[in-house]
């Protein structure tokens, strides 16, 4: 209120001629303060200065440290705001410009504290005397250049800690202090570490309209962060041969200027080219390289960095006990340097490795979590990622609506920044959500776009994933021969992505589904069960569920029953959260039981998977399952049904594939379509490692 404020200035009115002043002074440093730099401000001898604080101190302005601390603190802020209004503007521009060379001088304190404090006194002084056109010999304007310095390292530990809007406006407020007082070598330093804010930040062309002054320097070690960053730009901008270019420059730069720490990070830009070419191997031998470097040359950020990448790389080919262990050691480098970017990355790898793995609950509150860490940080791309994520989550889940809205919302996003990679995931999630609501023909829209954001931007991962669920839901829709063409591809450019045997498992399934549908039995089940025997992962790769459930129906077409129910009970046990592969389960079960004379039995397991196909909005399977079930005369439910005993099965099960759309008139006759049969709507959604690009952080 304006009376405390006249009541307050009245008091500092009172003060004699040096407490004011020292007052005032202790003003411009902020509401906490050292006094030993007073006399730096005031020009007085110390002990005058000890006497005002004595002074102030008795009058409750200010409040002495306590022992062993060494900030004196203003009582109340609207005393400091007070007394600072009291200053005319030119003596606060030039007691800042004084604080910022006292800071340089004499501050004692951490290298950020103290470039801290020099960069705000010194961009006060700035603008306070750009704002009243002082001379250019006025004092005023003597801090620019040790301001320019210390702004540049407060810019760079932002950029350390993932700050990348900070950064920027940091780099910015230092550049107009240095203007015409730093050398230009300093000055294109500072233009390449605001490209690689920018970029960052996905603001591409700015970047790269920043960024060009730097390209034409001579001095190697300069020459070679500035092509690092071009590289990272045209990664972005999904010209990867011109940025292999690039990088490939700044790696011979660094080397000639034998700047390690530049050479590491390079390598590891150079590993993001590899992994979004699909050359996976290739990609962690660079990361691996980088990481064995950083850990000579003693570079902790880059030792977490280089693990984080070969998390994603691991995630991406189904290796996840591998991926959480690269987590682990990466989340303890970054702990230790309080950098909550790098932590935060990790979580967002772990949550991917949850998705892929299965664990579809767990990856959605981990994603969320950081999905309002993102938002509340700016942090565009990773809240894009994180919402997708999600997004696959909750489509496998059910959650279908919840679904649709995030993906669209992280489209938007990916778009925005022209991120080919994530509108490719995007429309991939969207797809999911499509197919889970029965809806095929609009799923294979969104899984079309997909492969073709993936094939523009050379995702081949992304691509190979989409061609895998294309080819389902050409399935579901009854489209034997696009389904047949999604295959060969989807096997093609799996084989090329040196992925873990059982990553593969979701494009065999496709294939497995085709051979059956065109009669091929015996090649179905030999696809299947090659891909089943490649070992049980550690996690709960969910089409694993869905394949048993399959080779149950492709043996009971086979004529080979017996086989049939012990594969059919091994459905219903292997663990899976999403809601199709319960389904195809549970329905596999009930066939196999009432193709083996076990009407009751086959009814239990046909109420169960209608009532995980009912129990969600992904209802896709719904219709076919009540089919199933109104086949079968009522009669007794058996109790205790996944115990069931060894059953003697007395009539092998016959008959073939029924024409798409058909309707089953008999038990018998449905009997062996119905496990897993792609036009009964119930192909298996895989999850083939792919959900990932490893961080461009370098």
């Amino acid at each position: 209120p304006a009376g405390v404020q006249s009541v307050l200035a009245a008091r500092i009115d009172d003060l004699d001629p040096i407490a004011k002043a020292v007052l005032r002074s202790a003003s411009v440093l902020g509401s906490r303060f050292p006094a030993d730099a007073l006399p730096a401000l005031e020009d007085r001898r110390g002990e005058q200065v000890h006497r005002a604080l004595a002074t102030l101190t008795e009058r409750q302005l200010l409040r002495a440290p306590h022992p062993g601390e060494p900030m004196w603190t203003f009582v109340h802020p609207m005393a400091r705001d007070v007394a600072y209004a009291g200053l005319p503007k030119v003596e606060r521009a030039r007691r800042h410009a004084a604080a910022a060379q006292w800071g340089v001088e004499f501050l004692s304190g951490s290298e950020a504290e103290v470039a801290a404090f020099v960069g705000h006194h010194a961009e006060r002084a700035h603008d306070l005397a750009a704002s009243m056109a002082l001379a250019p010999t006025d004092p005023a304007w003597s801090a620019r250049e040790p301001g320019f310095h210390a702004l540049v390292r407060v810019a760079r530990s932002a950029l350390a800690r993932d700050d990348h809007r900070s950064a920027s406006d940091l780099i910015t407020s230092a550049r107009r202090l240095g203007r015409g007082v730093v050398s230009e070598l300093d000055d294109l330093g500072a233009v390449v570490l605001h490209a690689e804010a920018l970029a960052s930040l996905r603001r591409l062309d700015e970047a790269e309209r920043v960024l060009r002054p730097a390209l034409r320097v001579a001095t190697p070690e300069l020459r070679a962060a500035a092509y690092r960053i071009l590289g990272d730009l045209r990664h972005k901008q999904g010209r990867d041969d011109e940025a292999a270019t690039a990088l490939v420059t700044a790696l011979e730069e660094a080397q000639r200027a034998g700047s390690d720490r530049v050479i590491a990070a390079t390598l590891r830009q150079l590993g993001l080219l590899e992994y979004a070419a699909g050359r996976v191997r290739h990609a962690e031998k660079r990361f691996t390289d980088a990481l064995a470097l950083a850990r000579r040359i003693g570079d902790p950020r880059g030792v977490g960095w280089a693990l984080q990448h070969l998390a994603w790389s691991a995630t991406t080919r189904g290796d996840y006990p591998c991926a959480q262990e690269y987590l682990r050691d990466a989340s303890e480098v970054f702990r230790r340097l309080d950098d909550t970017g790098g932590l935060g990355w990790c979580a967002g790898t772990e949550a991917l490795v949850w998705l892929l793995s299965g664990q579809l609950s767990r990856a959605r509150r981990l994603a969320r979590d950081l999905i309002e860490m993102a938002g509340s940080l700016g942090e565009v791309w990773g809240l894009a990622v994180c919402l997708t994520i999600d997004a696959v989550a909750a489509a496998e889940l059910g959650d279908i609506a919840e679904a649709e809205a995030e993906a669209e919302r992280a489209a938007e996003l990916f778009e925005a920044t022209g991120d080919t990679w994530g509108v490719a995931l995007t429309l991939v999630a969207r797809g999911l959500a499509a197919r889970g609501a029965g809806d095929p023909e609009r799923g294979a829209a969104h899984l079309h776009n997909a492969q073709a954001a993936a094939d523009q931007g050379g995702h081949a991962v992304v691509g190979a994933l989409s061609m895998v669920l294309l080819g389902l839901t050409r399935l579901d829709a009854g489209l034997l021969n696009e389904a047949e063409q999604a295959a060969d591809l989807a096997m093609r450019a799996l084989d090329s992505l040196e992925l873990q045997p059982h990553a593969q498992l979701g494009a065999k399934v496709l294939a497995a589904q085709v051979a059956r549908a065109r009669g091929r039995l015996q090649e179905a089940i030999q696809l299947l069960e090659t891909a089943l025997a490649a070992g049980e992962p550690a996690t709960l790769l969910f089409p694993r569920r869905q394949a048993y459930a399959h080779l149950a129906g492709t043996l009971l077409d086979a004529g080979r029953p017996a086989e049939a129910l012990a594969v059919a009970r091994r459905a219903v046990e292997v663990g899976a959260e999403d809601v199709r592969a319960q389904v195809l389960a549970w329905r596999a079960l009930g066939t196999v039981l009432v193709a083996s004379g076990k009407p009751a039995e086959g009814r239990a397991a046909y109420e169960k998977a209608l009532a995980a196909a009912t129990a969600t909005e992904a209802v896709s399977e719904a219709a076919q399952t009540r089919r199933l079930l109104s086949a079968i005369p009522d009669g007794p439910k058996p109790v205790n049904l996944p115990g069931v005993a060894d059953v003697r099965v007395t009539r092998p099960a016959t008959g073939g594939l029924p024409a798409p759309g058909a309707t089953p008139s008999t038990v018998a006759s449905t009997a062996p379509s119905a496990v897993g049969s792609s036009t009964a709507s119930s192909a298996g959604a895989p999850t083939v490692p792919s959900l990932a690009e490893p961080t461009t952080q370098a």
